[in-house]
């Protein structure tokens, strides 16, 4: 969604990741004259320092999307079940599949599913405080096919 200044949440987050992986201008010091002065220091700190790591969306958009989808279904299932009536032994499952209208067949697209499944007795015991969010997280079935 854009707001009324051309910019939304993802645009802002774009150039947060930006302006954190370029580092800030400093005039380039002369061949013949000795580095000195306040910023001498911390030109040679920065040059020094070690490389950030590649941010995972510059490197591969798809999967750090596919993360992002994969991250919020497991908060939806955690946050919105508390009203499912499920029995011990089921389970909750969600898919979720990018459509990007093209419907030439199911081979013809490079769109993968997301499946994402928890035990309901996992679910219990989270929603009544007996384990962490990251334990049921990490119990949590996740298959992208």
């Amino acid at each position: 969604m854009v707001d009324a200044q051309g910019g939304g949440p993802e645009v802002e987050q774009a150039l947060k990741r930006i302006e954190l992986q370029v580092a800030p201008y400093t005039a380039p010091a002369s061949r013949n004259a000795p580095a000195t002065g306040p910023g001498a220091a911390s030109t040679a700190a920065a040059s020094s320092a070690p490389s950030r790591a590649a941010d995972p969306i510059l490197s591969n958009p798809e999967e750090a999307y596919r993360a992002e989808v994969i991250e919020a279904l497991m908060d939806a299932m955690l946050n919105h079940s508390q009203g499912l009536d499920l029995a011990a032994g089921e389970w909750l499952t969600v898919g979720a599949r990018r459509d990007d209208g093209q419907r030439l067949g199911i081979g013809d697209t490079p769109a993968r599913t997301i499946q994402i499944s928890v035990r309901a007795d996992d679910l219990k015991a989270f929603l009544a405080g007996q384990i962490a969010r990251e334990e049921v997280r990490g119990r949590m079935d996740v298959r992208v096919f």
